[in-house]
């Protein structure tokens, strides 16, 4: 173990023990924002942000949080509330690795966006919809909503307390053109937006994801370099959640680098992180890569953390999941053919008017050049009769002229 890791250990271990009270703290100027709340739709706002924020690091007052703003909201018909609420509690479950509940929420708060044209909020649930997409590894899917996020993100100002989503929307499709292969595809979305100027928590995620790439293209000194810069910036942020997951993407790097020490230590502090907020995927994620470094080193370590991995896995995948989640994508896609053939019924009704009023203007355009021939025959046929009383009075001149002569 070189000096630097040495270092970063040290760092780390000061660090975290350090959390517990950074917590308390946390949670108090949450509550804070809640208790100067003056109004009721402004209590289910924050109430709805307060359970979507716990749901990266304490799932139990997540739940406790968005039931109190369901509930508020149903009885003062805040309709965008609520759309919120089911977009804090589907991140929630998504984290918990209860991704049929977390697709049911979010397709809940959807479906309310949409009927009440709530389009900063239909954002959110789409890109929420497409992370659960990306942790079924259905990366075509996932990027599809991560594109209709983008969509409305691109022609609507953000709303206060949904800001994020622009730029997590961003990340997804980064994530899911990475997933798929297309990295350079992933490099021009992550470079894009990190020349802006991002908030500190932003950037370091952006750091991760390109980190991320640039271990798959073999550049291990570039994805090192990102890498450990977007974990100092999750470590000066206190983002516990974001910590679990550049430290796991530090161990896949020196997983690929062949570093079996380096990516042990930072595997250990990814799960151990992932454990203590129980972000289910990282430990699925982490405890699978101990259990493949330990396989040469220690067969009971392996074995341990093979246990750990084989229950995380049950937990997001196992059979009840597996059921309750095909009833859900069933319900989705039943969901997405309604949503396509109302669609395709509007297109229709819009190419059916689009034809009566070709019709109607066809016929006004018949109408006018008949009446105009019209109006041009009259007056033809008046100024014929003119000319022909012009001519019968000369005639009648000239007859008078002769007989006078």
């Amino acid at each position: 173990m070189n000096i630097k890791l040495i270092i970063t250990s040290l760092f780390l271990f000061v660090w975290y023990n350090a959390c517990s009270q950074h917590e308390d703290i946390y949670a108090d100027s949450l509550k804070h924002l809640l208790s100067i709340a003056t109004d009721d739709t402004t209590r289910v706002i924050r109430m709805a942000a307060l359970c979507h924020d716990y749901g990266y690091i304490d799932y139990d007052s997540s739940l406790v949080y968005g039931d109190r703003a369901i509930r508020l909201a149903e009885k003062i018909f805040f309709n965008r509330g609520k759309a919120r609420v089911y977009f804090g509690l589907g991140c929630a479950y998504a984290n918990h690795g209860d991704l049929s509940k977390s697709l049911d929420e979010l397709l809940k708060g959807l479906k309310i966006a949409e009927e009440h044209g709530y389009e900063q909020e239909q954002a959110a649930c789409l890109q929420g919809m497409g992370f659960t997409y990306k942790t079924l590894s259905d990366n075509t899917k996932a990027l599809q909503f991560f594109k209709r996020a983008r969509e409305i993100n691109q022609r609507t100002l953000p709303l206060e307390g949904l800001d994020y989503i622009v730029w997590e929307t961003e990340i997804g499709i980064s994530n899911s053109f990475q997933n798929e292969g297309q990295w350079d595809s992933a490099l021009i979305v992550l470079q894009a937006i990190l020349i802006k100027p991002l908030p500190l928590v932003w950037r370091a995620v952006g750091f991760q994801a390109l980190g991320d790439v640039y271990t798959l293209q073999g550049d291990f000194s570039a994805a090192r370099s990102v890498l450990q810069q977007s974990l100092a910036y999750d470590i000066k942020n206190e983002d516990f959640y974001s910590i679990s997951w550049a430290s796991i993407s530090l161990a896949e790097l020196y997983k690929k680098m062949n570093q079996k020490d380096s990516c042990i230590y930072y595997s250990k502090k990814g799960l151990e992180m992932a454990q203590k907020y129980n972000i289910v995927q990282n430990i699925r994620t982490a405890s699978l890569l101990l259990a493949e470094q330990y396989e040469t080193l220690d067969v009971h370590q392996s074995l341990y953390y093979r246990k750990i991995y084989d229950a995380a896995n049950t937990e997001l995948f196992g059979a009840n999941k597996v059921l309750s989640l095909q009833k859900i994508l069933l319900d989705e896609q039943d969901r997405e053919r309604a949503r396509e053939a109302s669609r395709l019924a509007k297109q229709n009704l819009q190419r059916q008017y689009l034809y009566l009023a070709g019709i109607v203007i066809l016929f006004l355009i018949t109408f006018l050049l008949f009446r105009n021939n019209r109006q041009k025959q009259k007056t033809n046929a008046e100024l014929h009769l003119q000319k022909v009383e012009i001519q019968n009075t000369l005639s009648q001149l000239k007859s008078t002229q002769s007989q006078l002569i």
